[in-house]
């Protein structure tokens, strides 16, 4: 139950990465991100907000969906986790056998996704399943060390805002704190109409 980031074949073609929390339901079974409810919203949102000669106007489906058939499009989505937090997507899609094997790692997930600001985990156990999150996240981060362009990376929850501090991002790349996740449970972004800087940023793309 592992899902891969969406990114461009030729990541000089990158402008604008979103930083999402994990997969949830819906990506696990399309086998990327943002194809659900969430990828719905940021699709509807940032398709007007775009330049007028940009393809993303013509999008129609969740924004992971048709970013999947674009070999090198100007928009990545990445995840903290490949794989989901959120311990409710493990009851669903697993047997008890499974849920009994791994329900350490399914209780830590599911506890770093509900308190994603907090530094450390008094739980050994946690703490050490949130470092190899990070390191894993750090790993996927490298590969913007050697892009020329510039690239505005937008964390979409806190966790992502902290998972990207662990980071060290080259002088040419840019961070858009405060973001929220687009899912409406999570704050959404119809709250980000009058953010007049994030939706100037759209219109690099």
């Amino acid at each position: 139950m592992k899902i891969n980031d969406i990114l461009p074949a030729n990541l000089q073609t990158l402008k604008v990465v979103l930083i999402l929390e994990s997969p949830f339901e819906d990506e696990v079974n399309h086998n990327h991100p943002l194809a659900g409810s969430s990828g719905k919203i940021v699709t509807n949102y940032i398709k007007n907000r775009v330049s007028q000669n940009s393809i993303i106007r013509n999008f129609c489906s969740p924004l992971g969906c048709e970013l999947k058939n674009l070999p090198n499009s100007g928009l990545g989505v990445m995840n903290c986790s490949l794989r989901p937090l959120d311990e409710t997507v493990y009851k669903r899609l697993y047997s008890n056998t499974q849920l009994r094997k791994y329900h350490i790692y399914i209780g830590a997930f599911n506890f770093i996704r509900k308190y994603q600001k907090s530094l450390k985990r008094r739980n050994p156990s946690y703490q050490n399943i949130e470092n190899y999150l990070i390191q894993n996240f750090k790993k996927r981060m490298a590969v913007f060390n050697q892009v020329t362009q510039s690239i505005i990376f937008v964390p979409c929850c806190p966790l992502a805002e902290k998972f990207l501090k662990q980071c060290v991002i080259p002088n040419q790349h840019t961070v858009f704190n405060r973001i929220p996740h687009p899912s409406p449970r999570n704050g959404g972004w119809s709250t980000l109409t009058g953010n007049t800087n994030f939706n100037n940023l759209l219109g690099v793309l």
